[in-house]
């Protein structure tokens, strides 16, 4: 047996689960959240990034509030199993919130107010689980600091909470 031979052979090891392998994962994937959706990049076998969208809308007193939030995401991930994976990484984004419907309101109603935007940004860290070789599963937890001001009042408010985020990624390629 050749040297060469002898390499190939540990390298492609079944026994050492190279086909659920995440460093040999596809580079982008398209992922399902609750409230959004986000494209998955890998750009080197331990690090990747993600564009993130999420919007709600929720029924008030003065009529309906439409949410939205995009963010960036960076993590580095970290082998710990074959089909498990951990990571950490880093947040950033825009929020904003807009009164969708202001007919409740009659003529004390105008076009800016309850307008609200503001930036989020934070650190995560969490666990992939690769159902099969392109399907995972993740969930990660962090701090998240959010700033968000009122338009028309200039009142702001920020604060620090814990985020909890779950998502469902098919790997395309």
């Amino acid at each position: 047996m050749s040297l060469f031979s002898a390499f190939f052979a540990l390298g492609s090891n079944p026994l050492r689960g190279e086909d659920s392998n995440p460093d040999l994962k596809r580079r982008l994937a398209l992922g399902v959240t609750y409230l959004g959706g986000d494209i998955h990049v890998g750009f080197m076998k331990t690090w990747a990034a993600e564009l993130r969208y999420f919007q709600d809308k929720a029924t008030s007193d003065n009529g309906d509030i439409k949410s939205t939030v995009i963010s960036g995401r960076i993590l580095r991930s970290f082998r710990t199993e074959k089909h498990l994976q951990s990571y950490v990484g880093l947040e950033g984004g825009i929020v904003s919130a807009k009164l969708k419907d202001s007919s409740s309101l009659g003529s004390y109603a105008f076009p800016d107010q309850y307008d609200t935007s503001g930036y989020a940004f934070g650190a995560y860290a969490g666990v992939e689980y690769y159902i099969l070789r392109r399907l995972s599963i993740s969930l990660d937890l962090g701090p998240t600091y959010i700033q968000l001001k009122e338009k028309s009042s200039g009142t702001s408010e920020s604060g620090l909470d814990f985020i909890l985020n779950s998502s469902v990624h098919f790997y395309i390629f």
